[in-house]
């Protein structure tokens, strides 16, 4: 019943929309969607509170929901999407936004996708609890260097094709892999959809080598 639940279903229909609700454990509340997360041991640490518009736009002022319960409290947050990682042996890809992170679940099922709710929120006590596991971030355009430094830092992979998208203005700055991914089904249909090849690279590799290996 929430506002971006209703776009999810406007866009990938209604059996889909429900599967990203259910996989997520996404909440409502007075129409806009709680996005919980929740730790591996399936606690929740946090509930962000979102409003979007029909376009899938967000609406409003972000919320917490401990704060809309009056609770004087600290959360310790987690990644969104982490009580999913012990139920699968596939790959961790991470993205900023939550809303990012239940698309790509079903415009690329090749990874787990958890988001760690924004630009500066990829910190140290997250990265840390998923140190183990093979893992890619996905920056938004514009990103790519500040999440390179974490990157290397922790030896995850990094995917650089929203820098390349917004150098040939197919997304705009800010935008990220699920805003390509929807233009690219208004253009050619949702079912149209289909995994590709994700290009992985070491954060250790300078522009002449990810030139000469994917350009």
């Amino acid at each position: 019943e929430s506002s971006f639940a209703k776009f999810l279903e406007s866009v990938f229909g209604e059996d889909n929309a429900i599967k990203m609700v259910e996989e997520y454990g996404l909440g409502v509340i007075d129409g806009d969607v709680i996005f919980w997360q929740i730790d591996r041991n399936g606690y929740p640490r946090a509930g962000k509170i979102m409003g979007y518009n029909d376009k899938g736009k967000r609406s409003g002022y972000t919320n917490w929901w401990h704060k809309r319960q009056g609770q004087d409290c600290q959360v310790n947050q987690c990644f969104f999407g982490a009580h999913l990682i012990d139920k699968s042996d596939r790959p961790i890809a991470i993205v900023e936004s939550e809303k990012t992170a239940c698309i790509m679940s079903y415009a690329n099922p090749y990874f787990i996708w958890l988001a760690c709710g924004g630009l500066t929120m990829l910190n140290d006590s997250k990265c840390h609890s998923i140190s183990e596991f093979d893992v890619t971030l996905f920056p938004d355009a514009g990103c790519y260097d500040q999440w390179k430094e974490i990157a290397h830092k922790y030896s995850f992979a990094i995917n650089k094709e929203c820098e390349l998208w917004y150098e040939k203005g197919e997304i705009e700055k800010g935008d990220d892999i699920a805003d390509y991914q929807l233009n690219l089904a208004a253009k050619v249909g949702v079912k149209a959809l289909e995994p590709k090849v994700v290009y992985r690279t070491p954060p250790t590799w300078n522009q002449e080598e990810y030139d000469s290996a994917f350009k």
